[in-house]
């Protein structure tokens, strides 16, 4: 809820909902993670917490998508393994 969101993280509730909808109102929002967001020691959380929004958004990996993700090239040393 948003309460528990703007007490957790010290930004009030009006902001937030303010936020929210500045960030709604794109035809494509976006929230690329990076930079700053990464260098810090919950960098992985928070770029997890990115990515989580954009998949709400229906903006990961679709057709009109500005954010993909791809799984990696086959590793060469697995070739020919079979997976159950």
């Amino acid at each position: 809820d948003a309460a528990g969101i703007a007490e957790y993280s010290g930004v009030g509730v009006a902001r937030l909902e303010e936020l929210a909808h500045a960030f709604g109102d794109y035809e494509r929002p976006a929230a690329i993670p990076g930079g700053a967001v990464t260098g810090y020691t919950n960098g992985v959380e928070a770029t997890v917490a990115v990515m989580l929004l954009n998949a709400l958004l229906g903006n990961l990996s679709q057709e009109q998508s500005a954010l993909w993700l791809t799984p990696p090239p086959p590793d060469p040393a697995f070739a020919g393994t079979k997976v159950a």
